[in-house]
């Protein structure tokens, strides 16, 4: 389903690009900063999205840094909305269109990498240091059905703020506003964190 992206530095509405995201492929933008959301194929992607956003901001990078991303996705076939701010992160859009998922959104992060978590593994110095070591990271605030899903486990929401973050030991959700369910994928299990708690789904050793 197509998504409404809205992005751009945290400046204010008057510093605000709205761009209608409607191909799911990870192609980048022609021309960054012609306030235009177009691949090579004539379409708006996610990436092209936030490219253009950041060059209005004048940040080359494919990852909004300085400022928010405002996403709104279809919830069912009439028409109704959901919406939420996504930050501090690159991820990727993905939207089932089964009815029974009812307009249910995952944001999966992207892009760093753990090679360095691989490295620290063999040093015996400043292990513990290494393990909790961040690699990436998204923040969210939204309403709707959500989920953020890192690389040991998702978490689903309704109406909350948390954030999700990919570190060497394992993904860490920390909720600072209402309640998110956490599947985690080594153990198997679904766990309910409040807010003002975090939940660190641990990696295979």
């Amino acid at each position: 389903m197509p998504a409404l992206l809205a992005a751009g530095a945290l400046a204010g509405p008057a510093h605000t690009r709205t761009f209608t995201v409607g191909a799911t492929t990870d192609q980048g933008d022609q021309f960054p900063g012609d306030g235009i959301c177009r691949t090579s194929d004539s379409e708006c992607t996610l990436r092209a999205a936030v490219e253009e956003a950041n060059a209005f901001t004048g940040d080359p990078s494919d990852t909004i840094k300085r400022g928010r991303v405002r996403l709104q996705t279809a919830r069912t076939r009439g028409g109704s909305r959901q919406s939420g701010q996504f930050f501090s992160g690159l991820f990727q859009v993905l939207q089932s269109r089964s009815r029974s998922a009812r307009g249910l959104t995952e944001l999966r992060l992207k892009g760093s990498s753990f090679a360095s978590c691989k490295t620290a593994k063999g040093r015996r110095a400043g292990v513990h240091a290494s393990a909790s070591r961040r690699v990436r990271r998204l923040g969210a605030n939204a309403r709707g059905r959500f989920r953020t899903r890192g690389r040991h486990s998702a978490a689903t929401v309704r109406g909350t703020r948390w954030t999700t973050t990919d570190r060497c030991d394992g993904t860490l959700t920390t909720v600072q506003r209402g309640k998110v369910a956490v599947r985690d994928f080594r153990r198997k299990k679904t766990i309910a964190v409040r807010a003002g708690k975090s939940y660190l789904a641990r990696g295979r050793r």
